[in-house]
């Protein structure tokens, strides 16, 4: 579904991003490596945010290696959220459908029901600093859910709250991709993220891909001890 071509990024540091990979739809993708390795460069590649300086990205054989972000099928969440603090939650989740602000009652519904999904509904009215970190991550995820874009990343986004709070917001995404079908890809360093909601693991190393492939292969023996450095 998305095919990365060789796609490639130079830093004037001399740190160069080079990779080639399928990734097949509706797989929940894990890429982790160490801090360096390219994850979050690989992702603004992905997004649109960074122009490759060669290479191609294409999504269902159409050649999106120059389509601006907010074209490509693509929904980002950073680590932060991307919340509007002087939005209401309805009015952060509602910019998944358009930036108008005036909702018709068709869309205020869908509002609803995609804050229902997240168990947030009786926040509508509040403002994201009156919500704990797991809620307003829930509050973002909502908003892409709307999006009704294919694919959805997240940078580190459930790394900030705790153990609880993570399950919880990883059973929200399995819902969410049962509900609104997404192709998802994740930076985590957490194996129990990694082991609960990945399908497919993406191993990034000085901007190269030492591995790619399903949940189960990469726990073989062989790739644990060769991995084992870089998850927690």
């Amino acid at each position: 579904m998305l095919n990365v071509n060789n796609l490639k990024f130079c830093y004037p540091s001399n740190f160069t991003l080079d990779v080639n990979c399928s990734l097949p739809q509706g797989a929940r993708v894990a890429v982790i490596g160490p801090s360096g390795s390219g994850k979050s460069t690989f992702f603004a590649l992905l997004s649109g945010f960074l122009k490759a300086n060669s290479g191609e990205l294409y999504f269902h054989e159409k050649n999106i290696t120059h389509t601006e972000p907010g074209q490509r099928p693509i929904s980002y969440i950073f680590q932060e959220h991307n919340l509007f603090e002087h939005l209401t939650i309805q009015q952060n989740v509602g910019l998944g459908l358009h930036t108008k602000f005036k909702f018709s009652q068709k869309e205020k519904d869908k509002i609803f029901e995609a804050l229902t999904k997240f168990n947030i509904e009786l926040y509508q009215n509040e403002y994201p600093t009156r919500l704990s970190g797991g809620q307003r991550q829930r509050v973002a995820l909502a908003r892409c859910a709307l999006e009704n874009k294919p694919i959805l990343l997240l940078d580190e986004a459930i790394q900030s709250v705790g153990p609880e709070q993570r399950k919880s917001i990883m059973s929200h995404i399995i819902s969410m991709q049962q509900s609104y079908p997404k192709t998802l890809l994740f930076i985590t360093h957490h194996k129990d993220v990694m082991s609960y909601l990945a399908t497919h693991i993406l191993f990034l190393d000085q901007g190269r891909i030492s591995f790619f492939g399903t949940l189960e292969n990469f726990f073989l023996a062989k790739n644990l001890e060769k991995f084992s450095d870089y998850i927690t």
